[in-house]
């Protein structure tokens, strides 16, 4: 930059030199060509360095999408600025915690903890190894070595064969199977139809690849077989979702996200709209409830959906990034997300400029946020009045103090810079944040409601679009009713396949959906995954 400002001091030394060699018209006229020239060259260069600052932080922040992994890695950020004594302490004391001591005295993460095999969740066959030796007697002492056999999916045909009879007049009376078929007449049980919709939610295995791996097997089927028994199947599902949904809206804590998706009924019926104006909406529960997850299909991203849902009278508590439509809401308490406020300055750590300063203050003074709030909630978890008060003290006058220095600097900024963004962001959603000190139930960013979009995101990758408006309301709800039984620590497989065994085929009012609900009590304990 220096040698940059040099060249353009001895150009004009060179101008000026030639003033007493012309004549004052024509040296005007040359040194205001000049002056032009030159301060297009000085707005170019602006242009250029704030470009590549642009795509210098565009290029980080696709590498430190895969690299940064949410509460862990802003720990990470505290050891690498430093922080104090005593907080660091508290951070170790929660990762001793978290740690365990193998066999050999290693000290190893609970997340790499070795496969414990629980022989009660599973059926058991032992295999003895022998010494056929004549010479060798028999200790009776013996070693375990115990390996998970996975036995592949078998298809089997069910052939119901109905006897038919006379009674004592000679009329004929055909026997009938009691069993309840959730499918009606379909030839497919209600079991494989299950394994679909899981396979397509949970693995975002889209309908297509699951026709070509059943013809790999022998099985021709359809896809739009196998969308119409998704769709019959999902009418005895639905009073659940329904349910589920009821849950979210009769909350406090709320929380919300959205995705857009591209449906192609809406695109052939309005060709002129955005492929993404159609959106997914997630609503979920936040702390102090049952985990709920509720998927809506949404004609756009605007206000209305929101009103759909929440309605206009209950008050709440919504969890939500810092978008426009979520502020119109007259009875939502807006809790905006501190990740979102930290993101900005996050990427231009990874820049070039003199913003880096500032930026890492700011990513260390959110990771002692983080770093304290783990703390409060690895001592009181569930103690909402504790973790209010403890937040209050602890963790409020960090926050204010940082609301206080960057708006120091607002004003030594240029608000359309990266740092100008970022600064501007902050402050305009700082508001919004402090409101987690008004609740211990409320959670210092809406993480929670990005990983549960990311399951719709990741299978939308893979199906890419929905063909019409019924099939995506039917994805919502399918997403809600497993992602709400994982939740839950269900099986989502067996969960499904309890519903359909025992759920009417169409809904009733008198039947008692609450049993069956993912969080109920009167579910089977063995629905439920070990350790949950």
């Amino acid at each position: 930059m220096a040698f940059f400002w040099y060249n353009i001091y001895m150009e004009m030394s060179k101008i000026i030199s030639l003033k007493d060699k012309m004549s004052p018209e024509l040296y005007e006229q040359v040194y205001k060509l000049f002056k032009e020239q030159n301060q297009e060259i000085i707005e170019l260069k602006t242009d250029n360095d704030k470009l590549r600052q642009m795509l210098n932080i565009r290029i980080k922040v696709e590498f430190l999408k895969k690299k940064e992994n949410g509460q862990l890695f802003l720990f990470n950020d505290a050891e690498l600025f430093g922080e104090e004594a005593e907080l660091v302490k508290e951070i170790e004391a929660v990762k001793e915690k978290q740690s365990i001591k193998t066999e050999e005295g290693k000290v190893e993460h609970k997340s790499k903890k070795r496969l414990v095999i629980d022989e009660s969740k599973f059926d058991v066959v032992e295999k003895h190894i022998t010494i056929n030796d004549d010479s060798l007697v028999d200790t009776g002492l013996t070693d375990e070595k115990k390996i998970l056999k996975y036995v592949p999916a078998k298809y089997y045909v069910l052939k119901l064969i109905f006897h038919k009879y006379k009674d004592k007049d000679g009329n004929l009376v055909v026997a009938q199977d009691n069993q309840n078929y959730i499918l009606g007449k379909s030839p497919l049980s209600s079991e494989l139809v299950n394994h679909i919709i899981y396979d397509k939610v949970c693995k975002s295995i889209p309908l297509y690849r699951q026709e070509s791996d059943f013809l790999t097997k022998g099985v021709t089927l359809s896809r739009q077989t196998m969308s119409n028994n998704i769709f019959t199947m999902y009418e005895a599902y639905k009073p659940i979702v329904d349910k589920i949904k009821d849950y979210i809206i009769d909350a406090e804590i709320t929380r919300s996200d959205e995705t857009p998706l591209n449906v192609l009924e809406v695109q052939k019926k309005k060709p002129t709209i955005s492929k993404t104006n159609t959106y997914i909406w997630l609503f979920s529960t936040g702390r102090s409830y049952y985990p709920a997850l509720y998927y809506a299909y949404g004609p756009n991203r605007g206000r209305e959906v929101l009103v759909n849902f929440f309605g206009n009278e209950k008050k709440r508590y919504l969890m939500s990034d810092f978008y426009s439509a979520y502020a119109k809401m007259t009875n939502i308490e807006n809790v905006y997300c501190l990740t979102h406020m930290r993101r900005k300055f996050y990427e231009l750590i990874q820049s070039t400029t003199p913003d880096n300063h500032l930026s890492k203050v700011v990513v260390k003074e959110i990771a002692k946020i983080y770093a304290l709030e783990n703390v409060i909630q690895e001592s009181y978890s569930g103690n909402y009045e504790k973790i209010k008060e403890l937040r209050l003290e602890k963790i409020k006058p960090v926050f204010e103090n940082l609301v206080e220095l960057i708006e120091k600097h607002k004003d030594n900024v240029l608000p359309k810079s990266q740092l100008g963004k970022a600064i501007n962001y902050f402050l305009s959603a700082k508001d919004g944040f402090a409101k987690v000190f008004d609740d211990g139930r409320l959670e210092l960013d809406n993480n929670a409601s990005e990983r549960g979009i990311k399951s719709f995101v990741i299978g939308r990758k893979n199906w890419l679009f929905t063909n019409t408006e019924k099939g995506a309301k039917i994805s919502c709800g399918l997403y809600s009713l497993i992602n709400t039984a994982i939740a839950n620590g269900l099986k989502a497989e067996d969960y499904l396949n309890y519903l359909a065994d025992h759920l009417p085929y169409t809904k009733q009012d008198n039947f008692d959906y609450d049993s069956f609900l993912p969080w109920s009590e009167k579910l089977p304990k063995e629905l439920k995954l070990s350790g949950k």
